[in-house]
């Protein structure tokens, strides 16, 4: 991709604050940045201060387990009804991001993680989920949904979210395990 490309994807996809992270990126993290440096100072949280997994968004070890008080209150799973993003918009830069794959012979296996049991029980529709379902297998591309695969070893549980969509440790080590043997299967030939 063209340094033009990539600077139309973030103006296009993220507008004026997208370029203002892209320059400034300690300005989006500043909220992280902050609480490692008050937990430092103050010594709070010290089972948090392993900065290795406190700088950059996603996965970051969490002890936290979502409570019952919080269950009661998850909201559906985002669709295209109650988010700002439209499948037009998803289809334009999935597109693109299938483009840059092929023509760097990289190959693009979609995977969505799983959510707590019990936010997806509030679930009556999950047309994102149908969307990428639909996309990968018109592109012909492996999708692998955490929230729709039955495994025996492997089930999902409110205990292995710290929140109503991020796993905590637990849930990160399992999903990891999971994802592993599905991609041995995938290079043994047998997904």
């Amino acid at each position: 991709m063209t340094i033009e490309g990539k600077i139309d994807m973030i103006v296009r996809g993220f507008g004026a604050e997208g370029i203002f992270n892209l320059f400034l990126p300690v300005l989006k993290m500043k909220n992280y940045l902050r609480r490692d440096i008050l937990a430092f100072i103050f010594f709070t949280k010290k089972k948090e201060l392993n900065f290795r997994y406190r700088w950059i968004k996603g996965y970051r070890y969490d002890e936290t387990t979502v409570d019952q008080d919080s269950i009661k209150n998850f909201n559906e799973i985002y669709s295209f009804q109650n988010t700002d993003v439209s499948e037009v918009k998803l289809n334009y830069y999935f597109n693109k991001f299938i483009e840059l794959c092929r023509k760097n012979a990289i190959e693009l296996i979609c995977v969505r993680s799983a959510y707590p049991p019990s936010r997806l029980k509030l679930n009556t529709e999950d047309d994102v989920r149908d969307y990428f379902h639909q996309a990968c297998s018109d592109k012909n591309i492996p999708f692998i949904d955490f929230n729709y695969i039955a495994s025996e070893k492997y089930k999902y549980l409110d205990s292995d979210f710290s929140d109503y969509h991020h796993m905590n440790f637990r849930g990160a080590q399992k999903i990891t395990k999971h994802l592993s043997e599905i991609l041995k299967k995938r290079i043994n030939g047998e997904f």
